[in-house]
């Protein structure tokens, strides 16, 4: 959801459903892990197309989230982004 490069670290928002998201949850907030990624097909965005409208909801969120982040201080471009949850706020 949201990454600090420079400060080494990783922010992940997940819902704790299985065996494996419990034992994740379980971990302390400073531990190590190991992890796989980027993957998937990653795109740059065009600046001949600045404005940039996102759409997410459930697991979609984080990756929008860090999209937003991203081209927050990019003024070539103006997000407008679009949420949705099954959880009110």
């Amino acid at each position: 959801m949201r990454v600090d490069a420079q400060a080494g670290w990783l922010e992940f928002l997940y819902k704790p459903i299985g065996p494996g998201l419990e034992r994740l949850a379980k971990r302390s907030t400073d531990e190590v892990l190991s992890v796989l990624g980027p993957i998937g097909h990653g795109f740059t965005p065009d600046p001949e197309y600045p404005v940039i409208l996102a759409v997410a909801g459930g697991v979609g969120i984080p990756p929008v989230h860090f999209l937003a982040e991203s081209l927050r201080a990019d003024s070539r471009f103006e997000l407008v982004v679009l949420m949705g949850s099954e959880v009110p706020f």
